[in-house]
Formats: C-alpha cells, structure tokens, sequence
C-alpha cells in the first residue's frame, strides 16, 4: 500500500523549487530590492527544508539535529554569504552590478539583449553550467585546489546545511571564474539575479535530506538530490561524476554522468579525511592542508599496525 508519505515525497521537489522561484518572480515583479529579496529568499528556502527535512526524511539516519556539524554548518554559510560580500549570492548580485555598468560603459556586446528574459537566462544556463562544470572538475582532479572544496565533501550525511558547507575561498573563485564571462558578455542585471536564485534554491534541495521522488529521466536531465548525493559518494569514483549545477549536459557531454538509480549510494564523506572538526582549524584548513594531511596519514597507520 502506497503511503501518504510516499506520494507526498514526488511533490516535494516540484512544490519547493517551483514555489520558491515563483515567489521571487512575484517579489521583482513588484518592485522589492532583488537583493534582499534573494538572500530573504534563500533564508526563508533553508529553513523550509530543513523543518521539512525532520518530518519527511529520505535517510532517517541522517536527521540534522543529530548532527554535531550544524553549528559549523552555518558559520561556514555566513561567513560565505555575510562575512565575505555576502558570499556566492552577494557576488552574483555584485558582478551583476558591475555587468549593468559595464554595459553602459561598453563590453563585447555579444549578449543578445533582444531575446526574451527566458532565452537569455537560457543561455546564462549553459554559460554558467560550463565554466562551472571545470571548476568543480578542477577542484577534484588538481591536488591544489581540492584543499579549498575538501571542507564542502567533509561531512558524513547530507542535509540542507550541506550546501552551505563551503570554505570562503570558494564563493570568490565561483564569481571570478563561472560568472566573468556573463559580465564580460554584458548580461544584465535581471539575468544574473536569475541564475543566483537557480542556484541557491536547486544547491538547497539537491544537498537535503527531504525524501524525493523524480522519474528516472530527470535525474539524467537535472542535477537533482540523488544524482548530487552520488557526487558526494565516499566511494571516489562516485565523487568524481555529476559535476554540473543546473544541468547535467555537461556531464553528458564530458563522459563524468553517472545515474543515481544505476548506483545506489553507501556513505558520503571523504578518505582521507583529515579535516578536524573545530571550526577555525577548518577555515585555515587550506593553508594546514600538508601538516593536516601528516596527521591524518599517522593516525590511519596508527590504527591499521
């Protein structure tokens, strides 16, 4: 007999994501500042979730409040949104102020400003998908960078905190390296906002712990919570696929898909890990990476002799 939980779970994804643009939509519309709204927005998205999350989990296990992490969680969030220009949502709404300038001023003029806001926020999409599809490679394949992204793959469960888990290196190389190219092209403002709330808002669902039901055919379309989750795989193989943010083209294309469905997930995290726990050891963790990766490296020979 089907539960009203488990229906209910093929709602959650389309309900939350869609409710949520379209409460963004209606708030331009009319005439709220963009910014505040988003970060509002994305606030308000979180903390949804994360109720949610306690009453209709996918991995019971992984229940947040029995998570030693969420505190540092947050502080990782903050410090990426508030402390450091508001973080990746700030700095897409920055670049998108120096883009309406720069437009203004003279660029490439290759955005085709006369197509409809959805065909440009299309191809932003594609753009951004792009660029951002070899940062996130780069950050797994190069054992210089992996030490800025380790912290986001240093957790053991996944929740909407997760997607905030991020070290504050992170939301500047995101704005210089996937959003230049729509400021140099001159996208507009209204474009950039747009893709900030795709992002914000898909990173909330596709990091949760909310039970989700999709067909199997958005999985290999969308980069939903269980193509995500495989992402974050302890198994490495399974970390080195599904890189993209708004689709899985890329993915695709490059040969690094894989399908959640094909490939049940075990445990997320990372080995080594060597990664503490306190907070401001992880916020210097990319400087301490050889020191930190000694230890963790003594402590595993330690417990195998």
């Amino acid at each position: 007999m089907v539960s009203i939980k488990s229906i209910l779970a093929w709602l959650t994804w389309p309900v939350v994501f869609v409710g949520q643009l379209a409460a963004f939509d209606r708030a331009l519309s009319l005439g709220f500042d963009p910014g505040l709204t988003l970060l509002a927005l994305t606030v308000a998205n979180m903390a949804l979730i994360a109720v949610l999350e306690l009453w209709l989990p996918d991995r019971p296990e992984w229940v947040w409040t029995r998570d030693g992490q969420v505190v540092n969680d947050i502080v990782h969030g903050v410090g990426n949104v508030f402390g450091d220009g508001l973080g990746r949502n700030a700095l897409t709404i920055l670049f998108a102020v120096i883009g309406g300038k720069l437009a203004a001023q003279g660029n490439l003029g290759f955005w085709p400003s006369a197509w409809p806001l959805w065909g440009q926020i299309l191809v932003a999409v594609l753009i951004v998908d792009f660029f951002d599809y070899w940062k996130h490679r780069a950050y797994h394949a190069w054992a210089i960078a992996w030490p800025i992204h380790a912290l986001h793959h240093n957790i053991d469960r996944m929740t909407v905190f997760k997607g905030i888990r991020l070290h504050f290196l992170e939301a500047t190389v995101r704005a210089v390296v996937v959003y230049s190219p729509l400021v140099v092209l001159g996208a507009p403002a209204e474009v950039m906002l747009w893709i900030a709330a795709l992002m914000t808002f898909g990173g909330s669902l596709n990091h949760s712990n909310l039970a989700q039901n999709l067909p199997r055919f958005v999985h290999a379309m969308l980069p939903t919570q269980k193509t995500h989750w495989l992402h974050h795989g302890k198994d490495y193989t399974n970390g080195g696929c599904n890189f993209s943010p708004l689709t899985m083209l890329f993915d695709h294309l490059f040969g690094t898909f894989r399908h959640p469905l094909d490939e049940p997930l075990d445990e997320v995290g990372i080995v080594p890990d060597p990664i503490p726990a306190n907070l401001p050891a992880q916020l210097a963790s990319p400087l301490l990476w050889p020191l930190l990766m000694w230890r963790a490296k003594r402590r595993r020979h330690g417990a195998l002799s």
